[in-house]
């Protein structure tokens, strides 16, 4: 009888021990087992030894849901936030698909581009591309490496000017969320110290363009008046200028494609600064030229997206205030 006590006591200690260990021990996000975590936007992080109960959650890994990171041993697809927006059309029996622009998913229902990109493209025709967008029959690689969404709606910046390029934003709405993963991921920004003479631009079916860095505006402004632009040109307070340190720079069909600098110290983590917006090109050849590209400066549009997120609301989770670009 007493050998059974012990036993039915150890189960009730058992039982106590492993419900302790289901709760949330983790500062940084909740208990999940490392596949759930694979499943979703998220980073294993590993659990730390001397929290309670250590011995009963070793199999386990405390998950957070991140942003803006960038998978070096991911060549295809060094940026998930990344995407291309495509166009089919027919040409007899033969589809053939254009790429028009590109852009980055900021939540897993939307995507951010520019607004002189949406004007160049058909809705009906068109998707959105995320994943594994180097792969040669990117429809064959692994399902949830690639993966395509139909356009619901596009939100324009009300104010675009098209000649000039001003307030050159806008929102794709798609008909279905993408499914975050470590292929597909969002962007952000990341509040910290960035690291403005190591960006890039990103963009899925080219090599990342790599060190770029950000000049000061007034100093863009200077060099842009020695081009065709002439003496008088003012270069807009929404725009940002960068610049290669081996006069790379992105080229013709790079629109909307992201400005994307590192957080000071972590190679890994980058926050999206700006997008592919115009430049000067007079010998059409990209490389060469020691003339800045400019970009949109997203900063400067943080409160325009988040008021066109609560207007249609684009929100997954239901939050009223839950802002996906803000971390």
């Amino acid at each position: 009888m007493a050998r059974r006590s012990r036993l039915i006591v150890n189960f009730l200690l058992l039982i106590s021990v492993v419900k302790a260990a289901e709760i949330d021990i983790c500062p940084e996000g909740v208990l999940k087992y490392p596949d759930e975590c694979e499943e979703k936007n998220v980073i294993p992080i590993k659990y730390h030894p001397g929290q309670p109960h250590d011995e009963y959650v070793l199999n386990r890994v405390c998950c957070k849901e991140v942003c803006g990171v960038r998978n070096y041993e991911i060549k295809a697809n060094e940026f998930p936030s990344a995407v291309l927006i495509l166009e089919e059309t027919s040409i007899g029996p033969k589809k053939i698909v254009y790429s028009k622009c590109g852009g980055s998913l900021i939540s897993a229902n939307v995507v951010l581009t520019t607004a002189h990109c949406v004007e160049i493209i058909d809705k009906s025709k068109s998707y959105i591309a995320a994943g594994m967008l180097k792969a040669k029959h990117a429809e064959d690689v692994l399902s949830d490496s690639y993966q395509k969404r139909y356009i619901d709606k596009i939100i324009k910046h009300e104010e675009f000017v098209s000649d000039a390029h001003l307030n050159n934003i806008a929102l794709i709405v798609l008909e279905k969320p993408f499914i975050l993963n470590r292929y597909v991921g969002t962007a952000c920004f990341i509040s910290g110290d960035i690291d403005d003479d190591n960006c890039v631009v990103a963009g899925g079916d080219k090599p990342v363009i790599e060190h770029l860095r950000i000049i000061e505006r007034d100093h863009c402004e200077k060099i842009l008046r020695q081009t065709k632009l002439g003496s008088d040109f003012e270069l807009h307070k929404t725009f940002t200028c960068a610049i290669g340190k081996q006069g790379k720079d992105a080229c013709l069909g790079d629109g909307g494609k992201a400005l994307l600098c590192p957080l000071r110290g972590k190679n890994d983590e980058y926050s999206l600064v700006g997008m592919v917006s115009w430049g000067i090109d007079d010998k059409n050849n990209c490389d060469e030229k020691s003339v800045p590209g400019v970009y949109v400066d997203v900063y400067e549009y943080d409160k325009w997206i988040e008021q066109k997120f609560k207007e249609h609301n684009l929100n997954n989770d239901d939050t009223e205030d839950d802002y996906p670009l803000e971390r």
